[in-house]
């Protein structure tokens, strides 16, 4: 029983507090590195997803002792840490969205300029899709094509393309 308290309960929660703990500061270190802001892009509010979800994540962690779950039972609680990270992320950087001196943000995503190895010369509808130096392609989607359009127009200008 102690080593199911300590695998189902205590690792978890010791996880979700660490980036609860932590995910300011991550951000705010990667805000430091970003430098001025030069194009803010629209973000909508999900006020209610921002509020739900950690709370439902963190009920994922107490859910396998009061419903047999089998084996998934101590699967689930890890499915909680994980959406956590993924709700904290979204609404730390969803505010901070936009074009800086050295990185884009977009909603979660982070993409720095030195990793971009190739970018299309137009948007795709709302949608820009960049090749990283690991070849792997970042789809960012936006709220219209003009601002996709604006983002790629100051990508070349701060990447002297």
């Amino acid at each position: 029983m102690n080593q199911k308290i300590f695998f189902i309960i205590g690792i978890p929660t010791v996880l979700m507090a660490i980036i609860s703990i932590g995910m300011p500061f991550y951000c705010r270190s990667i805000l430091n590195q970003a430098g001025q802001k030069l194009l803010p892009l629209v973000r909508k509010k999900q006020i209610v997803s921002h509020w739900v979800t950690p709370i439902l994540s963190y009920l994922l962690v107490i859910l396998p002792f009061f419903i047999n779950m089998g084996r998934f039972g101590m699967i689930i609680p890890y499915c909680g840490v994980v959406g956590l990270y993924i709700v904290l992320k979204e609404s730390s950087f969803a505010p901070n969205s936009g074009v800086y001196e050295k990185l884009l943000i977009n909603s979660s995503t982070i993409l720095k300029y030195e990793s971009i190895k190739e970018f299309p010369e137009e948007p795709q509808a709302n949608v820009l899709i960049i090749t990283n130096k690991k070849n792997q392609k970042i789809q960012l989607v936006f709220d219209n094509p003009n601002e996709a359009l604006e983002v790629l127009n100051v990508l070349k200008k701060q990447m002297k393309v």
